[in-house]
């Protein structure tokens, strides 16, 4: 029987957290064997990890693992585990991200039920990853799935009521694989975004239902992200990765009305503190002046991308 669901740990240097992971789902695939696949990929981890994998791979079914030749970097490894299931579906699971017990059932049968489904989001809680305090009981407040068989409308309404984080969280998100994989096509160069699984999630909800889970599947630890540690990469994601992501909306079929009041919310600070994200880009550019403007050259060229589309859709390019 042809598997169903392929889950992607892309990991590096978390062995303790890796072996948590792979040992809840030792305990969710019981009985659920003939419908999953589990593929690592390891980028040249250099701490237990290895020995976490080779304890595992004795112990769970239909088990895979891949070691990167070089370390690619977070981005670019979520988006080689999306490239390269074998199964209908795709799920890349972080390795901190606790799955919730009893919720691969679920999933499952969501998968079996919506054979026209592109994307698939995990409602999830949030806790804080230093004292374990709940930020969020849940991160939409639905009691029933939210589907919608136009997936693209779904996806556009969330991303306007700020469901940002949500939509590119790599653990809340199961695509159709080949749609993610046309998607990583029609950008290849898109892992130096850090944002780039947002368009791998927009790509994907323009080819079918897009749906919204109301039981949490999932944990999110706040805190544990690489790039919310880096001042510079936080920069980054503000000044050039979400206006860019904004822009190339537009070249896959998204409204110009909708980009650019996604842009200018963002200009204001909606998603961060506008004053405190403004303040950070501020000391970058004194800090790293040619690098500053460089990435106001690709802000500026952002807005004149959606400055310049018509309503129905896309012109430009921001590379």
């Amino acid at each position: 029987m042809k598997k169903l669901l392929t889950i992607a740990i892309p990991t590096f240097n978390r062995a303790e957290l890796l072996d948590q992971q792979l040992q809840r789902l030792h305990k969710e695939l019981s009985g659920l064997e003939e419908y999953c696949n589990i593929l690592v990929s390891n980028n040249q981890s250099t701490d237990e990890t290895a020995a976490v994998i080779e304890k595992w791979q004795a112990q769970l079914p239909n088990f895979s693992l891949f070691t990167q030749e070089n370390n690619i970097g977070a981005v670019r490894n979520i988006a080689w585990c999306l490239q390269n299931a074998d199964t209908p579906f795709v799920w890349a699971l972080s390795d901190d991200d606790p799955l919730i017990e009893g919720s691969l059932r679920g999933i499952i049968k969501r998968l079996q039920d919506n054979p026209d489904l592109a994307v698939m989001v995990l409602n999830y809680a949030s806790f804080n990853s230093k004292d374990g305090s709940h930020q969020s009981e849940q991160r939409f407040e639905l009691t029933e799935d939210e589907s919608d068989a136009n997936g693209k409308n779904l996806f556009a309404s969330r991303l306007s009521r700020g469901a940002l984080g949500a939509l590119v969280f790599t653990s809340a998100l199961i695509y159709r694989s080949d749609y993610a994989r046309k998607a990583i096509e029609s950008w290849p160069d898109g892992h130096v975004n850090l944002l780039y699984q947002l368009y791998i999630t927009a790509s994907c909800a323009t080819r079918g239902r897009f749906l919204i889970t109301h039981e949490n599947c999932i944990e999110y630890m706040d805190g544990r992200s690489f790039f919310l540690k880096d001042k510079q990469l936080q920069v980054q994601m503000k000044l050039i990765d979400v206006p860019q992501i904004y822009a190339r909306l537009i070249r896959i079929g998204y409204p110009r009305t909708l980009c650019m009041q996604l842009f200018l919310n963002h200009m204001k600070g909606k998603h961060f503190n506008g004053m405190r994200m403004w303040l950070q880009i501020g000391k970058n550019a004194l800090k790293h002046p040619l690098r500053s403007l460089k990435g106001l050259g690709v802000l500026a060229q952002s807005f004149a991308v959606i400055w310049r589309a018509d309503r129905s859709g896309p012109q430009g390019v921001v590379h």
